[in-house]
């Protein structure tokens, strides 16, 4: 009896110093503990849990082990077992762990709790939620079981509900930082505060800060880094982790892969191809079984035009998950690329069939048949998407494509309105649906992207999406019109006036009837101080629209500083005959008073009859 004391006193020693972290020292305990009685199957138990809780998973399962051996009958270290099962992703030995734990006690909270939990891992989650309230009821004061609904929640994406269950496992148990760290992530999916939902993820890592599973917490902050868009911040914690001592057993834990699928989100957006492909293949190589990595690495593939590797990677996505929309967009990604565009329908059909709102699906099945011009098929995917997610701009903007196409020019217009409707930025869809079309129909979706890039001011980018557009067909002489025209008018904004000239002149060589460039080479004339030209260029400009207003002012101009005020004057007025507002359109109300007053005195003096 008194030995029995003894034990006990210790083992609750052993939790005292496991609460507050001291893991070495809990150990040691334990392994005293056992020398002093070899058949004691609670010292086991407990050294099996402080084995997890170093994530020592080898170690933890061979104690475990023993720990059955000296007592089959108890549920805890079936439990415990099943938890290391999970970790390795091993969840069908975990899910029987759990339920061996269950029959054995039919009142033991944890066990429900962990099944749960296995059962969400399994795509089984109204069972998972039954389990978890199962084990709520029988112990209401176990915080792991509300972390573990609120975890169930959130995959459901019953965020709400979510975040009350991590509130209240905080409340229970406000020295586990995992919940904090789930709840930051729950905050995020609930559109709060960034700052808010970093903070609560900033706090877990502090509380579970000597724990070998805070690189979890790390993960996690890592992931919000990267849905906030801060993907150098997210790189540099994903490098953190990657630098910490995880090592703790001979075998890697297939856990690690979310590092190294995080670093590889990361990389991708960060346009570092390559390395985030090798970051991906890391992933696979720890857990083979890690379903998202295949999609992902295989995007990797697509981006480097490796397509012909990246369609098996997306093949053992859709294996390994057939219910994931993404892995199906993938492979129909990569077969579009591959010029398969059937089979690419097909995919894109079935991700469409498991996530009716998947938006990114219905664009790119658009965007096939645009290509085959099957107009009215592909008007009706864009009702579709719209029906599923009205307030998607980008859908709207295919719309009044497709509808040009179909020369149903008033519906077109209305659905582009109502897509700059949505969308406070509408040159931004315009570039993001155009990005789209890049790999399909490149000549075009670079002239558009030209356009997108100008409207955002991102003359630079214009000016490359531009020349490769060029690049790509140097022949399309009407396309290459508008193109060169397009390029002039950029060179200017970055003030490289003189290689704007020779753009505006290459367009007039393959056009002379292209009244804009003209015109166009006329401002840059006159901005050089080469005025004969200048009105040269005006002249045949109004000789192709007689009715340019903005010809006859810069024509004005023109003669102006050549001191030919007559001719000055009588462009002015046509131009302001033309365009009452000329002044106001032109921005420039007290230069063209000016210029008035100064003419208008010089004609009078010289006693000249014009009028105005």
């Amino acid at each position: 009896m008194e030995a029995e004391q003894t034990r006990d006193a210790w083992l609750q020693e052993g939790k005292t110093l496991q609460k507050r972290k001291r893991y070495d020292d809990t150990l040691a305990l334990y392994e005293q503990l056992i020398g002093r009685d070899p058949t004691d199957a609670r010292a086991y138990e407990a050294k099996g849990d402080i084995l997890i809780d170093m994530s020592r998973w080898k170690e933890a399962l061979a104690v475990l082990e023993r720990a059955i051996e000296l007592d089959p009958h108890s549920p805890l270290p079936y439990c415990s077992r099943g938890y290391v099962f999970r970790q390795l992703g091993k969840y069908e030995e975990a899910l029987a762990e759990a339920s061996q734990a269950i029959q054995l006690d039919p009142n033991y909270a944890r066990a429900y709790s962990a099944k749960g939990l296995v059962l969400s891992d399994l795509h089984r989650p109204e069972e998972a939620l039954a389990e978890v309230r199962q084990a709520i009821q029988l112990d209401p004061g176990l915080g792991k079981a509300y972390n573990d609904l609120g975890t169930i929640l959130s995959d459901l994406e019953r965020y709400e509900e979510a975040l009350v269950a991590y509130e209240q496992a905080i409340l229970l148990e406000p020295e586990k930082g995992l919940s904090y760290a789930n709840k930051g992530l729950v905050l995020y999916d609930l559109k709060k505060a960034p700052e808010e939902a970093l903070a609560n993820v900033e706090r877990g890592i502090a509380l579970d800060q000597p724990c070998s599973w805070v690189w979890r917490l790390y993960v996690h902050k890592a992931w919000l880094l990267s849905e906030y868009q801060k993907y150098d911040e997210a790189l540099a914690v994903c490098e953190h982790i990657l630098h910490m001592d995880l090592t703790h057993d001979q075998d890697p834990d297939p856990g690690h892969a979310l590092i190294y699928s995080n670093q590889g989100w990361a990389l991708r957006h960060l346009e570092r191809y390559a390395e985030a492909l090798e970051a991906y293949e890391r992933a696979i190589l720890l857990d083979p079984g890690m379903a998202l990595a295949y999609p992902n690495k295989a995007m990797m593939l697509h981006l480097l035009g490796r397509d012909a590797e990246a369609l098996p990677t997306c093949e053992q996505g859709v294996l390994l998950a057939p219910e994931d929309p993404d892995a199906f967009r993938s492979q129909g990604i990569v077969l579009q690329a591959l010029k398969r565009p059937e089979e690419a329908l097909a995919a894109y059909d079935r991700a469409i069939q498991l996530d009716l709102r998947d938006q990114n699906s219905y664009i790119d099945k658009v965007v096939i048949l645009r290509e085959l011009k099957r107009y009215e098929e592909a008007l009706g995917v864009c009702e579709q998407a719209i029906a599923a997610c009205p307030g998607a701009a980008e859908a709207y903007v295919y719309k009044g494509n497709i509808l040009n196409h179909l020369s149903r020019y008033e519906e077109a217009l209305t659905a582009l309105e109502q897509a700059f409707q949505l969308e406070t930025n509408p040159a931004q869809v315009l570039l993001s649906t155009n990005e789209r079309a890049l790999p399909f129909d490149p000549r075009g979706a670079y002239g558009n992207l030209a356009d997108a890039l100008c409207e955002l001011t991102r003359y630079g980018e214009a000016l490359l999406a531009i020349e490769e557009a060029l690049r790509l067909d140097p022949e399309n002489v009407l396309e290459d019109v508008w193109c060169y025209r397009q390029k002039g008018w950029v060179l200017s904004k970055l003030s490289r006036d003189e290689e704007a000239l020779q753009a505006y002149e290459q367009a007039i060589r393959l056009d002379a009837a292209y009244a804009d460039v003209w015109m166009q080479k006329a401002e840059i004339h006159f901005r050089f101080a080469n005025y004969e030209e200048a009105v040269s260029a005006c002249q045949q400009e109004i000789g192709l629209h007689a009715d340019s207003a903005r010809g006859y002012y810069v024509m004005s101009r023109a003669y102006h500083e050549l001191k030919e005020y007559p001719s000055s004057f009588a462009a002015f007025r046509e131009a302001v005959r033309l365009d009452p507002q000329l002044a106001p359109a032109f921005g420039r109300p007290t230069k063209v008073g000016q210029f008035l007053r100064e003419s208008w005195q010089k004609v009078r003096y010289r006693l000249v009859p014009y009028l105005w």
